[in-house]
């Protein structure tokens, strides 16, 4: 997850950490004559905090290891796998200031609503006897209240993406949906939840561009895409689009430029593809990739290991931070 103002980057991971890194010396990169990206070089990445928010502090439990993040304006919280929710002390040093338990069960997801709050989706909750397959909280003023929002999935939501504000949460889940839930104020109550779009496949990945106008769904060969999330005007049919390359297995996770126009997919074998939106009105009418037979095909970027998160800069619209599985 990347800071509002771009200067830093957190990551988590299996190891049970979480690490703050610098990336204040990043700057866009230039475009060429042919409108992509040049080759510049990017800075080296610098941890400078390392967390371990672990329940006892001299010993970890698989239910340690890290599986989520978010900025909430200046301030990182990281989810464990047991569910726990944990705030990261922005001092200068590597403790935590809070860890809060809310749901009592995995949590799968979480997002930013508004200024200074955020939304986890958990598989159920022990202080909330609903029949519903997911539950959600947000969390306000960094944990210092909690309400629980309904959610309309018919199946358990798998992901969420937040617009740059967090007036706008975007969930997917195993019903094959995509719903928007806009937030208004600060007292964390969603304003309207509404469906954006019928997904023809199993979702497993979703991201927005900062306006929340662009948003792409991932899963399994298949990236759909559609235009006016956001708004009142998104049309239910996104341009969905198959990768048949066998060699690739599957799409595990894609992510959308703050500018809308780029969209970048990883893949389970370690590679990862640039396309361009192309919009027409209210729809996206057109993505578009380059192809092994280009001649500069081989400078893309790959890993060694499954691509497990995509995210693009805030305010750069061409540099973007992956990381894998090692």
């Amino acid at each position: 997850a990347w800071a509002p103002d771009g200067q830093s980057l957190l990551t988590v991971g299996a190891d049970k950490t979480a690490k703050v890194w610098n990336v204040s010396g990043i700057q866009p990169l230039a475009e060429d004559a042919d409108d992509a990206p040049a080759a510049n070089p990017l800075p080296s990445l610098t941890a400078v905090r390392t967390y371990k928010p672990w329940k006892h502090a001299t010993a970890a439990s698989i239910g340690d290891m890290q599986v989520g993040c978010v900025f909430v304006g200046d301030t990182a919280v990281t989810l464990s796998l047991d569910g726990t929710l944990h705030v990261l002390s922005s001092d200068g040093t590597d403790t935590v200031s809070k860890t809060v338990a809310g749901h009592g069960k995995p949590v799968v997801c979480m997002a930013r609503v508004f200024r200074d709050g955020f939304l986890s989706v958990g598989l159920g909750s022990v202080h909330v006897p609903t029949t519903c397959p997911s539950v959600g909280f947000v969390w306000g003023g960094i944990v210092g209240f909690r309400k629980s929002v309904a959610l309309p999935h018919a199946g358990a939501v798998v992901a969420a993406a937040h617009t740059a504000t967090g007036d706008t949460v975007f969930t997917i889940g195993l019903d094959d949906f995509c719903f928007a839930t806009s937030f208004t104020s600060d007292d964390a109550v969603p304003e309207t939840t509404r469906r954006i779009a019928k997904i023809p496949f199993q979702p497993t990945s979703v991201s927005t561009s900062h306006d929340g106008d662009v948003v792409a769904v991932a899963g399994g060969e298949f990236l759909c895409a559609f235009f006016g999330g956001a708004g009142d005007g998104c049309n239910e049919k996104p341009h969905t689009i198959k990768f048949p390359d066998a060699s690739r297995k599957a799409i595990t996770c894609a992510g959308v430029s703050c500018d809308g126009n780029r969209v970048l997919i990883g893949f389970v074998s370690g590679t990862t593809e640039l396309m361009d939106v192309k919009r027409h009105g209210d729809a996206v009418v057109n993505l578009w990739t380059k192809h092994p037979d280009d001649d500069d095909f081989e400078d893309t970027p790959y890993h060694q290991a499954e691509v497990t998160a995509v995210a693009f800069h805030p305010k750069f619209g061409n540099v973007v931070a992956t990381c894998d599985a090692n």
